[in-house]
């Protein structure tokens, strides 16, 4: 197995911004129909008929409980298709990044596929996420009983507060916690990758083949982390710019005068909902956008870590020919 390029596989992301834009418009317009879509249709009539029912309370008319619960129906159906789509997307997205680093050729479709090899780590991806949920409830039941053991120590002790020794011993075991679920999530980091890549069902092959790994993965993790981190915080401060001036264009609130926010919404629901709507879709499609590019950079580094380990893969020997 090859050696690691931390720095490379980090930044995998944006190369694979840089090579495909449309691609990642792609992905993010797809985001938006397959996952994000159905959730706004179910909470969309879920708030039009909690509107109607704030106007009958406006109005002195006490809702009908059987109404209410009639409302909450649909949405509560809607969680199944909520919870498919959700995966589907995910399973997609990360189909199409994964393509893009290790099949850059097979762009047909924006690299987005639903085939075997997302298929097969729509599998892992969920058995992953199974084994950590148990993982989860063993450490909380473990944390409760930390936590008792020290309140029942710290009775003993006749304190009202626990000695620092006895604090220092619970911090120093969960960060003793902490690390052991990084170094199992570092373990485990190729099986999607493993999966996509060779077309099976691929778990815990990754533990062998991050064995010696472990320090390099971290680092690309680290670094990814702080990337993003950097970036979202950016973004947050341009998207709260972008909502004062979004403000003042569909309200006209200047100097924070919020007689006009309470003008726009003691109109009728259909009036100020039609006013915020095309700022509501336009924000939809960068926020799309914007998400399906930050997934891109998370992914893309395990994809090219997954490539640089496994290394190039050597030629056939050519065969004797028969005399």
């Amino acid at each position: 197995m090859a050696n690691l390029d931390v720095v490379r596989s980090a930044t995998a992301g944006f190369g694979v911004i840089a090579r495909n834009p449309l691609a990642v418009v792609v992905w993010g317009l797809v985001l938006l129909l397959v996952s994000i879509a159905p959730a706004i249709l179910i909470m969309g009539g879920f708030l039009s008929s909690m509107i109607g029912i704030a106007a009958q309370q406006d109005a002195g008319v006490e809702p009908d409980p059987e109404a209410v619960m009639a409302m909450m129906v649909p949405m509560m159906a809607g969680y199944p298709l909520l919870f498919v789509t959700s995966i589907l997307a995910r399973v997609m997205m990360t189909g199409a990044i994964f393509r893009s680093v290790l099949e850059p050729e097979a762009r047909r479709w924006f690299y987005l596929r639903l085939g075997a090899q997302e298929l097969w780590m729509g599998l892992v991806m969920v058995v992953l996420a199974i084994m950590a949920g148990m993982l989860f409830s063993v450490l909380w039941l473990f944390g409760a009983i930390l936590v008792g053991g020290v309140a029942v120590a710290s009775g003993a002790l006749s304190s009202s507060e626990p000695p620092v020794w006895l604090a220092l011993a619970v911090l120093l075991i969960a960060l003793a916690g902490l690390g052991g679920l990084i170094w199992l999530a570092l373990r485990f980091s190729m099986a999607l990758p493993m999966s996509f890549a060779e077309r099976q069902f691929r778990l815990f092959e990754s533990w062998s083949f991050t064995r010696g790994k472990v320090g390099g993965l971290f680092l690309i993790g680290l670094l990814v982390a702080v990337i993003v981190f950097v970036l979202e915080m950016v973004l947050v401060a341009v998207g709260f710019l972008v909502f004062g001036l979004a403000l003042v264009e569909v309200i006209g609130v200047t100097g924070g005068d919020e007689k006009a926010v309470e003008a726009l919404f003691q109109q009728p629901p259909q009036v100020w909902m039609a006013a915020v709507a095309p700022w509501l879709v336009i924000g939809g499609v960068v926020l799309a956008v914007v998400g399906a590019a930050l997934t891109t950079l998370v992914t893309a580094p395990w994809a090219e870590a997954y490539r640089q380990i496994k290394g190039p893969t050597p030629d056939p020997e050519p065969q004797p020919s028969a005399a």
